[in-house]
């Protein structure tokens, strides 16, 4: 399997590459271009959003592919057509399920399968939604979804993934303004309500019985938020520049420091735990800097003043990983840092890096619009991904 035999991989791939040389020679006049990737969580399937350029028309037309990346012999399977350039995939905690969310639709398709489970229209609720941020239960039985819109929705919606029934409408305010911040702890038992001015407000909350009592109240300005992955912390920034860490059991203050010297403007702080250890990694667009924070000891170990956004560790917290903020393939790069050495630099062409969690392997979209895989240990191009036919 790909995560686990690298020197069949690449000789598979070798093979695969000479034996349908003209799936690659069509790539020459094909006019899909990779515009989004995301990787399930057991490294299996890559899905791929495509938009073609159709000549008298200002839209692209998009298409979802999926590749199944132990068997790279297999063309990709198509999935469906999403409209909406800007719409999110997001694969089940479990791997089962892809969810596709936009503007106009929430579609979900068995990984497996390729089959559709389910669809829902913008127009699902009373006050018309969207469904552009979308996060998976734990369990991969349920869906959250909320508009990013203050003039839509106001609510955060919990959707069953079977039956396609809303089970929970939670109040979600948004104070007209975007919010691109975490609704729900990793575990889905935690809620936190932005609505407030300078306040986040945390309750319970359950699946069963949807929001629960109020546990706490945070003084803060939704400047940029996270979770850890394990949901037992979280960090927040105000304008001002500070960032807290707080323990959630309890919700108290771990620690402060003051991060950035000017406003983070809309997007905010960007911040990326690490997995096992006391590093909270953070960029800022302004700064133009990512730096690593010990929140244990209340260092800066790490800081580089590069134009980079959405820090996040490799799950063996070897690697660091930024992207550059740019309008297109051509003018981004990646930025992969080896934390144990001193934090040494590799630059990578391209966009939207996804991490195998075999913390080797990177799926990137190239410069071209075609979609490449790289093991960042060895700093190799393993292969780049034929585009599919039409």
């Amino acid at each position: 399997m790909l995560r686990n035999k690298p020197v069949q991989i690449i000789t598979a791939l070798l093979f695969y590459l000479t034996c349908f040389h003209y799936v690659l020679q069509a790539q020459e006049d094909a006019a899909w271009r990779a515009i989004s990737i995301s990787m399930s969580n057991n490294g299996r399937y890559l899905a791929v959003k495509y938009g073609e350029n159709i000549p008298g028309h200002r839209e692209f037309h998009h298409g979802i592919w999926i590749y199944d990346l132990e068997d790279l012999l297999l063309p990709p399977q198509y999935l469906g057509e999403m409209l909406d350039p800007e719409a999110r995939m997001v694969f089940s905690p479990d791997s089962r399920y892809v969810a596709l969310g936009g503007y106009y639709r929430l579609l979900v398709f068995n990984a497996d399968s390729k089959v559709t489970v389910l669809g829902l229209p913008n127009s699902v609720t009373a006050l018309r939604t969207d469904f552009k941020w979308i996060t998976f239960s734990p369990d991969s039985n349920y869906i959250m979804s909320y508009s990013d819109w203050w003039t839509y929705d106001h609510e955060m919606s919990i959707w069953n993934v079977h039956t396609g029934q809303r089970v929970h409408a939670v109040a979600a305010l948004r104070s007209q303004q975007w919010v691109q911040r975490p609704w729900l702890s990793p575990d889905w038992t935690q809620f936190v309500d932005w609505s407030r001015h300078e306040l986040a407000v945390i309750y319970e909350f359950d699946i069963e019985q949807g929001l629960g009592q109020l546990l706490v109240g945070i003084s803060a300005v939704d400047a940029g938020a996270a979770f850890s992955p394990d949901g037992s912390l979280f960090a927040f920034a105000t304008w001002e520049g500070e960032v807290q860490v707080y323990e959630t059991y309890t919700w108290t203050l771990k620690n402060k420091i003051q991060h950035h010297k000017t406003p983070c403007g809309d997007l905010g702080v960007r911040f990326g735990f690490s997995h096992s250890k006391p590093l909270l990694a953070a960029s800022c667009r302004p700064d133009k800097a990512v730096s690593v924070w010990n929140f244990e000891t209340n260092e800066v170990i790490f800081l580089a003043e590069t134009f980079s956004a959405d820090p996040v560790f490799t799950l063996d917290d070897e690697h660091l990983i930024a992207s550059t903020i740019g309008l297109s393939p051509e003018n981004s790069s990646i930025h992969v840092w080896n934390v144990p050495r001193d934090f040494e630099l590799t630059i990578y062409p391209g966009k939207d890096p996804k991490l195998h969690p075999n913390s080797e392997l990177m799926a990137t979209i190239a410069p071209d619009g075609r979609v490449s895989i790289w093991n960042i240990k060895s700093k190799q191009l393993l292969v780049t991904l034929p585009v599919p036919r039409h």
